[in-house]
């Protein structure tokens, strides 16, 4: 298991994706926000992105593939993380509401010390 201090990422890219749209939370930003799940407005929205970037996202039903292709193209690691445990860490901390935002709110501590 990685610490913090350990992992070579700086900035991290929370993703939840939908048929239409792809919500991110940016880390180093603070900042949440929608962009259309369409292979050119994802390449324009990552181009921002590099090597110090680990993007998450949630399988959903194969409507991450977009997602996932351009994160490559951009050459951005990407960790698919499991939705249950997802979920059931959200609640761990007594979150009980379920929204796009608050699914990408916390990607650090999604995969960061969490082996899989």
């Amino acid at each position: 298991m990685l610490t913090a201090a350990q992992h070579p990422y700086s900035r991290f890219l929370g993703c939840d994706v939908s048929k239409n749209t792809v919500t991110i939370f940016d880390s180093a930003s603070g900042c949440c926000q929608d962009i259309a799940n369409h292979p050119a407005d994802l390449a324009a929205f990552l181009a921002g992105y590099g090597a110090e970037t680990l993007a998450i996202c949630e399988p959903t039903g194969g409507h991450e593939a977009v997602l996932l292709a351009g994160l490559s193209a951009a050459g951005i690691d990407t960790h698919r993380a499991d939705t249950l445990k997802v979920k059931a860490f959200i609640r761990s901390f007594g979150t009980r509401g379920k929204t796009d935002a608050l699914d990408v709110s916390t990607p650090e501590t999604k995969c960061i010390g969490t082996p899989e």
